[in-house]
């Protein structure tokens, strides 16, 4: 198989080997689900540049505490950014792996010409990539059969089996998504999780001058410390 974007190979998720102890995935909302700072539109962008800065810090947290590979869903927004960040991580070592999951094939259809260009690179620079749907005809929907409405659970319960700990961007005000349902599975697992609120983006934010990138920086450090 081969991704429809970059025609980089896709395995099975049989195929993958790794040392689950020092594995973790990501999960999080797409952009869309993330309210805007103050619900001002103008704040929409530092809203977004926050909420990565804190998911940097978590990766760099995880690097610190041995964590070596690992696995995003490729989807857009928490998944693709957490991707791009690590890859840039890969370039000073080696023994970072990025393992890229595809809930089917065609995933990439759904993305806009932005997220379609920070897939592409992760394609590119994948150590791994996996679908956990072969049929190259198959597509998510919602009213669809089991199969389809099933793709993206799938998805995302394969990344918690194959990892020790999560990273999850959540927005609290929403009772119903993949991301929470992803996260109540990985509890049941009792895999270690990460969590970063919409509530912590604000937080940060409320406390730091907005117009002062390098105080917002020092108070994310001061804010996540531990992993």
């Amino acid at each position: 198989m081969r991704t429809l974007l970059t025609g980089s190979e896709v395995c099975g998720p049989e195929e993958l080997q790794i040392d689950i102890s020092s594995a973790l995935c990501f999960t999080g909302h797409r952009t869309s689900r993330i309210g805007n700072y103050r619900d001002d539109e103008r704040c929409r962008e530092l809203t977004m540049k926050t909420a990565m800065l804190m998911l940097a810090r978590a990766v760099d947290l995880a690097l610190q505490q041995g964590y070596r590979t690992f696995i995003s869903g490729l989807a857009e927004g928490t998944d693709l950014w957490c991707s791009d960040y690590v890859l840039k991580k890969k370039m000073r070592d080696p023994e970072i792996k990025l393992i890229g999951v595809m809930p089917y094939l065609r995933h990439g259809e759904r993305l806009n010409s932005k997220w379609r260009e920070l897939l592409e690179r992760t394609e590119r620079g994948a150590d791994m990539l996996i679908s956990t749907n072969p049929d190259p005809r198959i597509v998510f929907s919602s009213s669809g059969s089991s199969v389809q409405r099933g793709l993206y659970r799938e998805r995302n319960y394969f990344m918690v089996d194959n990892s020790s700990a999560v990273i999850a961007f959540i927005n609290e005000n929403l009772s119903h998504s993949g991301t929470h349902q992803t996260v109540a599975y990985a509890e049941r697992l009792g895999r270690k999780i990460h969590r970063i609120s919409v509530s912590d983006v604000y937080g940060v934010l409320d406390d730091s001058d907005t117009d002062d990138g390098s105080r917002i920086i020092k108070e994310v450090l001061s804010r996540i410390t531990e992993f």
